[in-house]
């Protein structure tokens, strides 16, 4: 699974073009999903049912002719049962009508997945004010590699919203912390996205990073018979 949100985003639509917008949920607290440590079971009891869930088996390793070594980033496949749960929430009437960030459609959506019933990885995005996942991208520049510590990361962009270990990425040793916004904007029709994955060692140094930062047009929903479109209508003085 390559963890950055994707098929959450992609439930956000689905769900949207139906006659619902998911189901609320809180997110975890700091420290409560710990990679290797939280099982599947005390996920769902902390969060709830998720509004998507699907699972697959790989039985054996596939091998092949050698290949370059894969990027850090580069997930792996391991013989077990992968659990995927994807928790998604659209404010369809919370939509923000004046100001600095008129047309905002806030969202919230959290993908965890788990191999053989323990947390490998997840990854969060909000763009509600009181659990936003934005950080400042513009001091991705600071980082070093070899040289940046994991809480000069912290200090940078603040508790990552989200981690990954191995499979999920190509190596055992070390962690991925993640940092993940996407803030959709139905009156200019556009989707802005940013996304930070940060590789630390066992010793907590940064070895390796990338980073992406886009704006594309706002996927538009396919017409269902029972979509449901909110009207607001504004508040007389």
């Amino acid at each position: 699974m390559k963890i950055r949100n994707q098929t959450a985003i992609a439930v956000l639509a689905l769900l949207l073009a139906g006659c619902g917008a998911g189901k609320n949920f809180i997110m975890p607290t700091k420290g409560s999903l710990q990679l290797g440590v939280t099982t599947l079971q005390q996920a769902t009891a902390m969060l709830g049912d998720p509004v998507s869930k699907s699972s697959s088996t790989v039985a054996a390793i596939e091998t092949g002719t050698a290949t370059p070594a894969p990027s850090i980033f580069t997930p792996v496949k391991m013989p077990g049962t992968y659990d995927n749960l994807i928790y998604a929430y659209v404010d369809t009437v919370g939509q923000q009508l004046v100001g600095q960030f008129a047309g905002v459609r806030p969202a919230r959506t959290l993908h965890i997945e788990f191999l053989n019933g323990k947390l490998i990885g997840y990854s969060a995005n909000s763009s509600f004010d009181n659990d936003s996942t934005n950080f400042d991208d513009s001091k991705v520049a600071q980082l070093e590699r070899g040289k940046t510590s994991q809480n000069d990361v912290t200090n940078l962009f603040g508790i990552p919203s989200g981690e990954l270990m191995f499979p999920l990425i190509s190596t055992p040793k070390g962690h991925v912390a993640l940092y993940s916004y996407a803030e959709d904007n139905v009156t200019k029709r556009e989707r802005a996205t940013k996304f930070l994955a940060v590789y630390f060692d066992d010793g907590g140094i940064v070895r390796d990073f990338e980073s992406t930062n886009a704006t594309n047009p706002l996927p538009v929903p396919a017409p269902t018979a029972t979509a449901i479109v909110p009207i607001v209508i504004p508040r007389g003085k």
